[in-house]
């Protein structure tokens, strides 16, 4: 009986094997156009991925989770004034300069310098001759979070007075972006409540960066949560955007359609995950307004993603309930209005971005994406046979292409 068992297993191995070592691992989607076609002819890592091919989306996401950081460098914290908003910069031995770019990168909400897909985000960057980097820390998980922080650019680009709806929804699942008003808490409407605005914190902090520094070009890399704020703000703020370059990287892209699909590994692990953050800074969440209405205690005891974000996220960022939040943050709502190169690599098999969550028409039809989906990768891992994570080096010839 055990021969049989284990002569079944050899087969099944040998054919996953087989199958997954000759299939085409990346395709590549995008408005077909000169210009995005001659960034793709400088980009030959997009069709280089190379994956163990018995590893599944869990096994890579797993395996990349337990690697640990080499790079040769050390980092150094600069708080941004007093809004709890820290950037963390690398500091090697190549002294950096305002004439090359800067590469800003945005982890997941709780994603840190020394996390190993940053570690080789910042590797790759040096073997592109990119010095100038830095690492963004959000403020909801500092120790030096400040409620009544409001920039002069909270709510920019929102319509916050009612208006109809318009005639433009993407799909049924979510909609278009001309409806700001619907989806805000009361209280934020009335302006008698604050909310923690993250596109408007990542202005906030990049225009601080560039009137200090003088930088001539900003790139961004934004990972998962990452990558949902970085698509919000370009399109939000396209008029006075100061990123030149954007990828998204393990981003759901419709975050309501995502939450349906989204594996009870991730939902289990991402919400252990925030609670721990979270518990670490009690003292500084026992602290937050009361007409936030945020269920702290709840939250804490919640064991699903849908659960913590209904009862914290979707408070904290001041929306009125947990579909508003979903549907409204959702990336693809801001897609179009993109106008800056962007880059998105996601996995079919990522366990929080699920296939029908991609759009690709809706993420293509600015005419200024490209789309990069992996058979397989998990999230925000997609390593090579070598055990390197492969991303890095396909966002980085797509920001100096």
């Amino acid at each position: 009986m055990i021969a049989y068992v284990m002569t079944g297993v050899v087969l099944i191995a040998s054919y996953y094997y087989i199958r997954n070592s000759y299939r085409k691992q990346v395709d590549i989607y995008f408005l077909e156009s000169s210009y995005l076609q001659n960034i793709i002819k400088k980009c030959p890592s997009f069709l280089q991925f190379n994956p163990n091919p018995l590893y599944n989306g869990l096994l890579h996401t797993v395996i990349a989770s337990l690697k640990k950081p080499i790079g040769d460098y050390h980092s150094k914290r600069e708080y941004i004034e007093d809004s709890g908003i820290s950037v963390d910069w690398v500091i090697n031995k190549q002294e950096s300069d305002n004439i090359r770019p800067l590469l800003f990168i945005m982890p997941g909400l709780t994603g840190k310098v020394s996390d190993a897909y940053i570690d080789a985000i910042i590797n790759e960057a040096h073997k592109q001759n990119i010095y100038n980097i830095c690492v963004y820390n959000y403020r909801l998980f500092s120790d030096k979070f400040n409620f009544e922080f409001k920039q002069k650019f909270q709510d920019y680009g929102m319509i916050m007075e009612p208006r109809q709806f318009e005639n433009n929804y993407l799909t049924d699942d979510y909609y278009g972006i001309d409806n700001d008003f619907y989806f805000m808490h009361p209280g934020v409407i009335q302006k008698t409540r604050s909310r923690v605005d993250l596109p408007a914190d990542l202005h906030y902090t990049l225009s601080h960066i560039k009137q200090k520094y003088q930088y001539k070009e900003i790139y961004v890399i934004g990972c998962s949560y990452g990558g949902i704020q970085l698509s919000n703000y370009l399109g939000r703020f396209k008029d006075i955007c100061l990123v030149d370059r954007g990828v998204v990287v393990g981003s759901p892209l419709s975050i309501i359609i995502a939450d349906r699909y989204v594996t009870n590994f991730m939902s289990l692990a991402i919400t252990q995950i925030l609670k721990s953050a979270i518990s670490k800074l009690r003292i500084i969440y026992d602290k937050v307004p009361s007409n936030w209405n945020v269920k702290l205690d709840q939250a804490q005891s919640s064991y699903w993603l849908r659960d913590f974000d209904s009862l914290f996220s979707a408070r904290i960022f001041g929306y009125k309930d947990l579909d508003s939040y979903y549907r409204h943050f959702s990336p693809v709502n801001r897609f179009r209005e993109i106008n800056v190169p962007i880059l998105v690599i996601t996995s079919l098999d990522d366990g929080l971005c699920h296939p029908k969550s991609l759009c690709i028409d809706e993420m293509i039809c600015n005419g200024k994406t490209i789309m990069l989906t992996t058979k397989t990768g998990g999230h925000i891992a997609q390593l090579n046979r070598n055990g390197e994570f492969w991303f890095p080096k396909a966002a980085l010839e797509f920001l100096v292409a």
